[in-house]
């Protein structure tokens, strides 16, 4: 029904009662049928009293009032311009009644014309009747044009000395609420409730008052009273669970989630804001099933679409979440904000490691990211890591360049910048990168030990081994840092040293098969260098295990025989050498004297 003839038996009058109408109101001259069509309007019979109205236009059709009962009939049915028509029509025949003027205003309102709705309101209040009604529809119009001051004072000025009425008070709080004086709002919304504490919309109000004031206990306070007098009232339980999302609260919310879908287990936003929940505990197999049913239940409602591409993508399933994004793309192409573009950006990342295709739609859609936020760090950089998996190791430079302009304790950029360097052997810029990022991070051993390595890599072995040194310091075991500070040992000529950091990295058990057969062919010449020959042929064995057509190791392994004096088995060995290689290459060369000599001794 509309606002004058809402009837609420248990209440004051309500705001625009009938009440109030048919108590105001002159019935001198009304006929049997206008009284039957009102009381027909008042009990909701429309169609009764549409029909009774035009009864009255048949035998009288200069009746103004029945034009006002059809104008509110197509009011209430939402045809707004047939209702204007009517109204305008009662205005012809009675410029001064007080109902026509007031229900034009709001179906001009319904319209979108709110000059047009003001000019009935002030021409009401010049009358002189009923001027609660124009206070009350001027602040309606003020409400709707965001002038909410305006739309308080109006407010006040329909309550006049009767503040008895809930509905007042409901519309002064909304005032209040829509100009964030939520104190106000609050007050407002309690005078409300003393009168009629029966009124649920208005407890809604109040809980949300109370919640952007941070008041949550409060607001929970208020919405479970909702319940309780409503134990099936489903957006008690759904506002419920919002704040206790927003509050961080997740069992709390997960609960009111789950009593609302045992009311009505098909509703999609408590599906989808239940699988919320299930991601926010990382719990992605619970979050799908109930995201796929809402997608199921209502495919035209995006945001379970938009959901369930991030829980793919979270379980790994990035071609499955990229198909997704594409349907939310194509469901919803208003919503495409930057956090859209972020997430299709990250999943395309994630297949452009290993399929190059993906990597140029990744790069446009943080370009559409960046369009939006140029101060995005993070943007930059994963675009510089798609040119990285592309090889584009300049682009990859530049690109982390600006993300460190923007946020130079961007750790991640700093690294992937450092990587870029050495791929392109820039050692020089690499090492400023890696010193940075030492500085900011001090106890990541693994930069520590890529610092170190490059180094190395400038033979600056000193520094390179002090380096390595304090990797090492942090991570006593890392089989990495133990290998880059073996190779830097033998590099230097530190062979004693060397050997024993080479048995390190062959006895940690998460050295890499590459750096144990490295292992095994420098610890291996280091030991027949000393003589150990059976150490050396151990080694050089599982040397040659890793590289079978190695000829230096095949050479090496020959000599261990010698020193231990099986010249049958060194001869075997230098002869393999002599049948890879050609005569007069350095080292069929070598072979050939080394078999030379075991003729010679014998």
């Amino acid at each position: 029904m509309d606002t004058l003839s809402k009837s609420r038996p248990a209440r004051s009058l309500c705001i625009l009662g009938s009440i109030l109408f048919l108590v105001s109101l002159s019935w001198a001259g009304s006929s049997d049928l206008m009284k039957r069509a009102r009381e027909n309007f008042e009990a909701g019979s429309l169609d009764i009293a549409a029909d009774l109205a035009n009864q009255e236009l048949g035998h009288n059709p200069k009746s103004w009032e029945a034009l006002v009962i059809l104008g509110r009939v197509s009011y209430q049915r939402g045809d707004y311009q047939d209702a204007e028509n009517y109204l305008n029509r009662a205005l012809a025949r009675k410029k001064k009644s007080t109902e026509a003027l007031y229900y034009l205003g709001l179906t001009y309102i319904k319209q979108g014309k709110f000059e047009s709705a003001k000019m009935q309101f002030e021409k009401g209040l010049k009358v002189g009747k009923n001027k609660d009604w124009f206070y009350d529809g001027l602040g309606t119009v003020a409400m709707k044009e965001a002038d909410y001051t305006q739309a308080d004072l109006n407010f006040r000025m329909a309550i006049g000395e009767d503040d008895k009425i809930p509905e007042y008070h409901k519309k002064l709080g909304d005032a209040n609420f829509a100009k964030k004086v939520y104190p106000l709002a609050a007050a407002e919304y309690r005078a409300a409730l003393e009168l009629d504490s029966t009124i649920t919309e208005i407890r809604f109000q109040l809980a949300e008052s109370y919640f952007q004031m941070r008041q949550i206990t409060e607001a929970v306070e208020e919405f479970k009273k909702a319940i309780k007098i409503d134990p099936e009232n489903i957006e008690a339980y759904r506002r419920l669970g919002a704040i206790y999302m927003a509050a961080q609260k997740y069992p709390e919310a997960q609960f009111a989630y789950e009593k609302l879908l045992l009311l009505d287990k098909n509703d999609v936003k408590a599906l989808s804001n239940l699988a919320q929940i299930y991601m926010m505990r990382r719990n992605f197999e619970a979050a799908r099933d109930l995201l796929l049913r809402a997608v199921e239940l209502d495919p035209s409602y995006t945001e379970p679409l938009f959901s369930l591409a991030q829980v793919q993508y979270e379980n790994g399933q990035h071609e499955e979440a990229l198909q997704t994004y594409e349907k939310y793309e194509k469901a919803a192409p208003d919503k495409l904000d930057v956090g859209y573009w972020k997430r299709k950006g990250q999943a395309l990342i994630k297949l452009g490691a290993t399929d190059p295709q993906y990597l140029q739609r990744a790069i446009e859609c943080y370009n559409k990211v960046l369009e939006t936020e140029p101060d995005y760090s993070e943007g930059y950089s994963q675009v510089a890591y798609a040119y990285y998996l592309q090889k584009d190791y300049q682009g990859a430079i530049e690109n982390y360049i600006k993300a460190l302009e923007i946020d130079p304790d961007n750790i991640n950029a700093l690294r992937n910048l450092s990587y870029a360097y050495l791929n392109t052997k820039r050692y020089h810029e690499a090492v400023e990168v890696l010193k940075r990022e030492k500085e900011e991070n001090p106890d990541d051993y693994r930069s520590i030990g890529i610092l170190g390595n490059t180094y190395t890599a400038l033979r600056n072995y000193s520094q390179a081994i002090s380096t390595l040194k304090e990797a090492l310091v942090i991570k006593p075991n890392d089989a990495q840092n133990q290998y880059y500070l073996a190779l830097a040992y033998s590099l230097a000529g530190r062979f004693d040293e060397a050997a024993g950091m080479w048995e390190q990295v062959l006895d940690n058990p998460e050295s890499s098969e590459s750096f144990r057969c490295d292992g095994y062919k420098i610890l291996g010449q280091n030991r027949l260098s000393k003589g150990r020959c059976q150490d050396a042929i151990d080694l050089l064995s599982k040397a040659l295990r890793c590289e079978p057509r190695n000829l230096q190791l095949m050479l090496n392994l020959g000599d261990a025989y010698v020193f231990c004096r099986e010249e049958d088995n060194a001869r075997g060995w230098y002869e393999k050498v002599l049948a890879s290689t050609k005569p007069g290459t350095d080292m069929h060369d070598r072979a050939q004297d080394a078999l030379l000599r075991i003729t010679i001794q014998e």
